[in-house]
């Protein structure tokens, strides 16, 4: 401004500050400053009036650095920590530091700043997800600088080490099979270690999701599975691992028992090193078909209706974890030997000597010792060699003796038998009984011949009694050599024959007579099978009320040529290459005794009947009803029934008489139908035929050819005669 004149001009000139800051106007009232760069500048500005007078003034210009602001690195956390600290600072290379102001920009809506204000703040309350703070710094000259951190919180993965396990030593291998899952990310690791149990177990490939374990022992394994997602969270689940030592079984010392003892008791016994038993069970494994265990599921149990034979008993133990062990016993049903003390002896004084000569058998064994001894008679009669099949008597005397023998097998059972010894001054008569008798029922006579000898007179009187047996079984001539034998039943009898000689002495002898049941033979039910089956099974079966079945034989009597009996010496079997006609099979069943039994069964080779559902159907509408007639034949039997049913075409078209070879249609409606017929023989064969109903559209319609025996339809669709043609199983090719 000039008080007494006008300004004429302008002039601006930096006097002082850094060397950049350019004046771009400088001769103008107001200029644009450019270039600057931080610090503090002095310009003056020269105003020139009208009069050539000046006046300056100067401004100070101050160029502010900016302040740097540092929000720190970026976090990562896991679940479940939800909190961090932020941890910022700010530098003013032309000042100082003001103020600090914390705040999210982005990130879910929970995660507090505690104290927004301050350089360093926690941060709260955060969930899973990526956060953004922004820390903003103002300096003293109020300008103001940002930075931001990015704050992660990571859901720790999930891991999953599998369900418990429960082996069973000698098994000491199992796998592990673990996962692992991650809601934000995936699992980059999986790590296995044992956290308890025995020293051994060693993980086969402990950095795998599955893997082995071996060499495990008896005891409680736990095993802890690590995993790790792709920022580093870890996730752990453990897993158990029961090694179960198996259960012991006991089934006892072996037994050896001799008949007619035929019943003994197993006494097992379980023990379980990490358990107790929770169960027993007793099978039979091997040996005669005989030989019941009166209660299996208890540690101890009789065995009842033993036979001759060896079996084999297994005891199974089960833990309380369902582990089981097992143990045989073998129980020896043993023979009896037979001793045989030989025939009874008659000597005349003065000779005072004789011989004993004993045998023994043993059928499922040998005789291993003799034992001779006197059991009766004179106190004189020395044995000499008491322990040997044969012996001399020596210093015998006037009287009757009885001697015994004692034959031991080579499984300690022992058979018995006895000898009379006569010295006399008159030699005792000897009987004969004969020879032992088996007959089988419905025989129920026989006849035991007797004969006496006496070296020094003769036989006065013959004398039969039955000592043993059934109580039927008369004698019908006691007194007689020979006797019919009379009523009897199956079973064992002894009859015992008296000779009495001239001087009254007496000879006795026994013969055995054998009354077998005849076994019963079941050639099972009889069979009818329809072509074109042609081969079923026979079932045989045989019982024997006194012994056993020792075979059976299947044979053809009657039917067609064929028909082969695959294996005719076996219970079951079964027949081949049948043809139609009516068998007959007859089974023999033979017992230990010889004695056969018979059953005879039908097999009928059914021939299936034919079904003739009769000729295709073809009617136009208004006709809405037809009838289908059909027959069936049956090369051997007759038809006992019909059946009709719709198979295919429109829901209408109701069967009149489904049960009835010929039968209406009703309500039919414009299609193709498809009905079968079914016969049935009176075996119960079946035969199905089908026949087909073509219901046309309304309009003249008639049969212009036949193609393999299908008809070809013309229908007239206007007075001009044009027409078309249709073909349900093929095509028109001319008219």
């Amino acid at each position: 401004a000039d008080a007494d004149g006008t300004i004429s001009g302008y002039a601006w000139t930096k006097i002082s500050g850094p060397a950049t800051g350019t004046i771009a106007t400088p001769n103008a009232v107001s200029t644009a400053l450019t270039s600057l760069v931080q610090g503090v500048y002095q310009y003056q500005l020269t105003v020139t009036d009208n009069n050539g007078a000046t006046g300056k003034d100067t401004v100070q210009v101050t160029v502010n650095a900016a302040p740097s602001a540092n929000a720190g690195t970026d976090k990562l956390i896991s679940l479940p920590t939800n909190t961090t600290t932020l941890t910022g600072t700010g530098t003013d290379s032309d000042g100082t530091i003001s103020s600090y102001l914390w705040a999210k920009i982005s990130g879910p809506a929970t995660g507090t700043i505690a104290t927004p204000n301050a350089a360093t703040t926690a941060l709260t309350s955060l969930v899973q997800g990526v956060y953004q703070y922004q820390l903003t710094v103002t300096d003293n000259n109020g300008a103001t600088g940002k930075d931001t951190v990015k704050v992660t919180v990571n859901a720790a993965p999930s891991a999953n080490a599998g369900t418990d396990k429960l082996i069973s030593l000698p098994t000491n291998t199992t796998t592990l099979t673990g996962t692992g899952t991650d809601s934000d990310g995936t699992i980059s690791s999986y790590l296995w270690a044992k956290i308890s149990g025995p020293a051994t177990g060693t993980i086969a490939t402990p950095n795998a999701a599955t893997t082995a374990l071996t060499s495990l022992v008896q005891g409680v394994y736990q095993y802890q599975l690590t995993v790790t997602d792709n920022n580093g969270a870890t996730g752990k689940d453990t897993v158990k691992v029961t090694v179960n030592a198996a259960p012991t079984a006991n089934a006892g010392t072996d037994k050896l028992i001799s008949l007619p003892t035929n019943t003994t008791t197993l006494t097992g016994t379980g023990t379980d090193s990490d358990g107790t038993i929770s169960s027993y069970a007793w099978v039979k494994i091997s040996g005669p078909t005989t030989g019941t265990i009166a209660t299996p599921n208890a540690a101890t149990t009789a065995l009842t209706s033993l036979v001759q034979g060896v079996y084999q008993y297994q005891l199974t133990v089960m833990d309380n974890r369902g582990t089981t062990g097992n143990d045989i016993i073998q129980v020896t049903v043993n023979a009896a030997p037979i001793a045989n003390a030989g025939t009874d002896k008659l000597i005349i004084l003065p000779t005072n000597s004789t011989t004993l000569s004993g045998t023994g058998t043993d059928a499922d064994g040998t005789v291993n010792s003799y034992a001779w001894i006197k059991i009766s008679g004179p106190s004189s009669g020395t044995i000499a060699t008491p322990n040997a099949a044969t012996t001399a008597l020596n210093s015998l005397i006037q009287g009757v003796y009885k001697y015994q023998l004692t034959v031991t097998d080579n499984k300690g059972a022992t058979g018995k038998d006895t000898v009379q010894v006569t010295v006399s001054t008159n030699a005792a008569p000897v009987a004969n009984a004969g020879i032992d008798k088996i007959i089988t029922l419905p025989t129920k006579t026989t006849t035991i011949n007797g004969t006496g000898t006496d070296a020094d007179g003769t036989i006065s009187s013959f004398a039969w009694v039955k000592i043993s047996g059934p109580s039927s079984g008369s004698i019908a001539s006691p007194n007689a050599a020979s006797t019919v034998l009379n009523n009897l039943v199956q079973g064992v009898y002894q009859y015992q024959l008296t000779v009495t000689d001239n001087k009254g002495a007496t000879g006795k002898d026994t013969v055995q007579v054998i009354v077998n049941a005849v076994p019963v033979a079941n050639a099972g039910i009889d069979k009818l099978i329809s072509l074109p089956t042609n081969s079923t099974s026979l079932t045989g079966t045989g019982s024997d009320a006194d012994g056993t079945i020792s075979s059976y034989a299947w044979l053809k009597i009657s039917g067609p040529s064929s028909g082969t009996i695959a294996s005719p010496n076996a219970a079951t079997t079964s027949l081949n290459n049948l043809a139609q006609g009516v068998y007959k099979y007859q089974l023999t069943v033979t017992d230990n005794r010889g004695a056969t039994a018979k059953d005879t069964m039908q097999v009928t080779v059914n021939a299936a009947p034919v079904a003739n559902a009769g000729s295709d159907k073809i009617i136009t509408l208004p006709t809405n009803t037809t009838s289908l007639t059909g027959s069936g034949t049956d090369a051997d039997g007759t038809i006992s029934s019909y059946a009709w049913l719709k198979i295919s075409g429109p829901s209408s078209g109701t069967i009149a008489s489904p049960n009835s070879a010929s039968t209406a249609l009703n309500n039919l409606v414009q299609g193709t139908y498809q009905y079968q017929l079914t016969v049935t023989d009176n075996r119960g064969a079946t035969g199905k035929d089908t026949v087909q109903v073509i219901v046309n559209a309304s309009g003249a319609a008639f049969v212009i050819n036949s193609v393999s025996g299908k008809n070809i339809i013309m229908h007239i669709i206007n007075t001009n005669l044009g027409v078309i043609g249709a073909d349900a199983y093929g095509m028109i090719s001319s008219f």
